[in-house]
């Protein structure tokens, strides 16, 4: 569906904040009733600009409503918002050419929305158009096949990016991330709109507190390739500050958290008007030691591999190197090994 059909039908639709963004056309939800509070203030509303005759997918990353062509589109639009969206067909050219045909009484203010929401709900099981293709891209970056299963890795094959699900303590999806597999695609990581990462620890749901440590880094490579060493519990924090939802998980469960920082490149940072060098990484670490240690938490912080930024670069034997002989810690292994 062609870019300029697109946005007269969202701003007939009452859609807000509608923005062109990498083949894509952006805007809040047209079923705002389906969100809380009745309402959606964040654009995360997405359909395909795509060429006549080819199938626009479209998308709502908070309510969850999502389908594969704009008859589709259509059917939820008459189901939910009760406006009769036609959209005709031209068997020459197989091309939609969505037209509005809104009834006289219907108007697209606030207050004309039903005041009943329901809660956001994610299933893995609604993303299965993610696992069509197997994401060969992580078997290039070094997990193996038991992993992409394990961490239950999916693809989207037409942005060619990662598609990682993020599942809490009891096994439900939490959220959703996905990664560029190309350098020259922006950004870098995408999070699911409404997904709040500081309430979560990836790898969560493997958790196993028999073991009582905690491996905790800050991104989904450095997981992955703990977990290939056989280190314990490995986790990350989303790379941001800590949560107190995320501390209360593990004060609950274990009683060591082995930090590996990230060895990024030092950044210009102010303090009390004087400016500093600081390694992010290292001052993410000590707020993570500082929080844990308060509520009672042993915390040990492994050392850095020089010209390696984080643990996700480390080959296995030097993960094991520092575990069994830098940290004497070689009795906590997975019995994986």
């Amino acid at each position: 569906m062609e870019q300029e059909d697109i946005v007269d039908m969202l701003q007939d639709l009452g859609c807000r904040k509608i923005k062109v963004l990498r083949g894509n056309v952006l805007a809040t939800c047209p079923f705002e009733r389906n969100h809380a509070n009745g309402q959606d203030n964040h654009p995360g509303f997405t359909i395909e600009i795509t060429p006549p005759g080819e199938k626009s997918r479209w998308n709502c990353f908070a309510c969850g409503e999502r389908g594969l062509s704009m008859g589709s589109f259509a059917y939820k639009v008459k189901e939910i918002l009760g406006v009769d969206l036609t959209v005709p067909h031209s068997e020459a050219n197989k091309e939609y050419k969505p037209q509005l045909a809104l009834s006289a009484d219907w108007s697209p203010k606030k207050d004309r929305w039903w005041k009943t929401s329901k809660p956001l709900s994610l299933k893995i099981e609604d993303f299965g158009y993610h696992y069509r293709t197997f994401p060969r891209y992580a078997i290039e970056r070094g997990l193996d096949e038991p992993q992409v299963k394990l961490w239950r890795l999916g693809w989207d094959d037409h942005r060619r990016r990662l598609f990682i699900p993020t599942f809490d303590v009891d096994g439900a999806l939490a959220g959703w991330t996905t990664r560029a597999s190309r350098k020259e695609d922006r950004p870098k990581y995408f999070h699911c709109p409404g997904f709040t990462k500081e309430n979560y620890l990836y790898g969560e749901h493997l958790w196993d507190p028999s073991l009582e440590v905690l491996c905790l880094s800050e991104g989904f490579f450095d997981v992955w390739q703990m977990h290939k060493a056989g280190l314990p519990n490995p986790s990350a924090f989303f790379g941001q500050g800590v949560g107190s939802q995320q501390v209360y998980k593990i004060v609950k469960r274990f009683k060591k958290v082995v930090i590996f920082p990230h060895n990024d490149k030092p950044g210009k940072v102010k303090r009390e008007g004087r400016e500093f060098s600081e390694k992010a990484g290292f001052r993410m670490a000590e707020e993570w030691k500082s929080a844990l240690e308060a509520v009672g938490i042993e915390v040990i912080l492994a050392p850095v591999i020089r010209g390696k930024k984080d643990v996700g670069e480390w080959d296995i034997q030097e993960i094991l190197y520092v575990w069994r002989e830098k940290l004497k810690l070689g009795s906590l292994c997975n019995d994986r090994l």
